[in-house]
């Protein structure tokens, strides 16, 4: 099905079709469209030779076709547009209230411009590696609002045979590169696909998005942040999913969501690669395992306060070697139900970085203390004593609460720990040492100590 022009000039106008009611659209087909042309008020489904599509479907691979492609525009009289003029190809198409059902791809719109795209509602099945709805690069004012991708066939697929009735998709629900020009994008719900949003490319601007699949194993991400320089959301809501919010923007990247929330998905909570990342208020819980917080690369940089009410079977956060405070300067974790700061076997350590809610950390074997990158109360936990603590630069200072006699601070056996003239610290449970690093020395020296 073709929905032709106006063959006037490079600024033509075209037709829209409205009210078009059960519309069948063979495998083989698609509904091209031309310059300000449009689809409004329709329920498409697929068709195989005149046969409708049937639900629940058998496999996978009866989803098949493409529901809209749109079409380059032309100098008139059905003659392309040069190179160079047709990138911005099917100028002020619309679709609006269209229902979707039975395809593998629904729409992908490379560099068009005034694209309308408003309450599309589908149901595709891209397949691995694939997005279902991709725009890369729109301008002049293109908006992209209510977009509602649920697997309405309610069909699962030959191979996830046995997941769930709601139907899990393999692929790609909606993926946006490098929005431009007051491009406007609002509304977005996507459901049980492998990924379900993908923003990528620069100025790519969001104002709200719900992504969610309970099926929290298998690798599934809700969200994929990648190759991106300035990426903002106004409000991201993530339940379920294996992988909630994987982020790798490239260093020097900046991702911005003004509002964050997190809810019982099934490795973690966001895992950052490369990039910074600036939140407004992060809300999470149910994390039961895996990070809250992930960060890979030293030179990420947090703002923001996050607030997490996840079990003591989760981490706070990791960090890389090497990372430094004054990359935390804005940034503040708020935990309710533990503390919890362990070192690793591979010599880094678990990130607590400005948590409220006294971190714990325990000296090794060897009494060793080994401090977060950040932080400046904590409370030391086991029953060894201590005769080092790593992690200090010139001019930090701690607070450490001590939980056992046994963790004594003998002033003969310490490498860089200086207690003042009082000699030895044997603290009662509740007792209260304060540190401050001198730099010139490499040494902790005692500022108080409350017994």
């Amino acid at each position: 099905m073709q929905f032709p022009e106006n063959q006037g000039g490079i600024n033509h106008s075209g037709r829209s079709f409205r009210d078009l009611g059960g519309l069948i659209l063979e495998r083989t087909g698609t509904i091209e469209l031309a310059g300000a042309s449009g689809v409004v008020n329709a329920f498409i489904r697929r068709a195989d030779n005149g046969v409708e599509m049937t639900f629940p479907a058998a496999n996978a691979d009866l989803y098949a076709g493409t529901v809209f492609t749109p079409k380059p525009r032309s100098i008139g009289n059905g003659v392309p547009s040069p190179a160079s003029a047709a990138w911005y190809g099917s100028d002020a198409m619309t679709i609006q209230n269209v229902l979707a059902i039975g395809f593998r791809d629904v729409f992908t719109s490379n560099t068009f411009s005034r694209i309308r795209v408003e309450n599309l509602s589908f149901d595709a099945n891209p397949g691995e590696g694939r997005y279902a709805f991709k725009v890369e690069g729109s301008y002049d004012s293109s908006s992209f609002l209510n977009l509602h991708v649920w697997p309405y066939g309610t069909a699962g697929t030959s191979a996830i045979t046995g997941d769930n009735t709601l139907g899990y998709r393999r692929g790609g629900a909606l993926q946006f590169i490098g929005q431009n020009d007051g491009t406007e994008i609002d509304g977005l719900f996507a459901a049980y696909y492998d990924n379900n949003l993908y923003l990528g490319g620069s100025s790519t601007k969001v104002g709200r998005a719900w992504v969610e699949h309970f099926k929290t194993d298998g690798g599934n991400v809700g969200v994929i942040v990648e190759n991106a320089y300035d990426i903002q959301i106004a409000q991201l809501q993530i339940f379920g999913q294996d992988k909630p919010l994987r982020i790798n923007g490239g260093r020097g990247s900046s991702l911005s969501i003004s509002q964050l929330h997190i809810e019982n998905p099934g490795n973690g909570g966001v895992r950052i690669e490369s990039g910074n990342l600036f939140l407004g208020t992060a809300t999470s819980r149910g994390i039961t395992q895996g990070y809250v917080l992930e960060v890979l690369d030293p030179e990420t940089r947090l703002s923001g306060r996050w607030f997490d009410d996840s079990p003591a079977s989760s981490d706070v956060g990791y960090a890389p070697a090497g990372w430094t405070s004054e990359k935390l300067a804005g940034f503040e974790f708020i935990v309710t139900q533990r503390g919890g700061a362990t070192s690793r076997p591979d010599g880094t350590y678990v990130w607590v970085g400005n948590v409220i809610g006294n971190p714990q950390i325990t000296p090794d074997a060897a009494g060793f203390l080994r401090l977060p990158t950040t932080g400046e109360f904590f409370t030391v936990v086991g029953g060894q004593y201590m005769s080092n603590i790593i992690g200090g630069y010139g001019g930090r200072r701690i607070t450490l609460l001590f939980t056992d006699t046994r963790q004594a601070v003998y002033h003969a056996d310490t490498v860089n720990l200086k207690p003042n003239s009082k000699g030895d610290f044997l603290p009662n449970p509740g007792s209260i040492l304060e540190l401050i690093y001198d730099g010139a020395n490499s040494a902790w020296r005692e500022i108080s100590r409350t017994l």
